[in-house]
């Protein structure tokens, strides 16, 4: 069982009260994965969020050329612990848009999207409060990236 106290900790939860935290913690489940372990996969249909406990991942896009030229990656960010990943799937509902790579020994916790919207529709304000702090932290990367290609160019 994920430990209440653990998740009050993390900025996701940040709003709800012990009773919602109880609800929730059954539905997240706990993984581990090793230096260089690919996380999640570009394009892949998995939709789950996860919060990082340990370790530092590093996401990233593949980008192709005009014409079908060369493919580049570009490493859009390292999160460390605290940090999510993996929303905009859990939003959508659509493919992974970017890969996500172990740079450590990682810990995360994972919260399956459909068993969380079903129940967000039974405590909107569940529902509410960590939809709000995932549009937090998407707000945050758009603008550190703003100003990431603002003074590259």
């Amino acid at each position: 069982m994920i430990d209440i106290a653990a998740l009050k900790a993390l900025n996701l939860f940040e709003g709800l009260s012990d009773d919602q935290l109880t609800t929730l913690a059954p539905l997240m489940r706990e993984a581990s994965f090793t230096p260089d372990q690919l996380v999640l996969e570009r394009s892949s249909l998995s939709a789950d969020l996860f919060v990082l406990l340990e370790g530092r991942v590093s996401v990233e896009i593949t980008t192709v050329g005009y014409y079908g030229g060369e493919t580049s990656t570009m490493q859009l960010a390292i999160l460390r612990p605290g940090d999510i990943f993996g929303e905009i799937a859990f939003l959508d509902g659509r493919r992974r848009s970017a890969a996500v790579t172990a740079l450590d020994s990682l810990r995360v916790l994972q919260l399956e999207r459909e068993r969380a919207l079903a129940l967000f529709d039974l405590d909107p304000h569940m529902g509410y409060v960590i939809m709000r702090n995932v549009a937090l932290v998407l707000a945050q990367r758009l603008i550190h990236m703003t100003f990431m290609w603002r003074d590259h160019v």
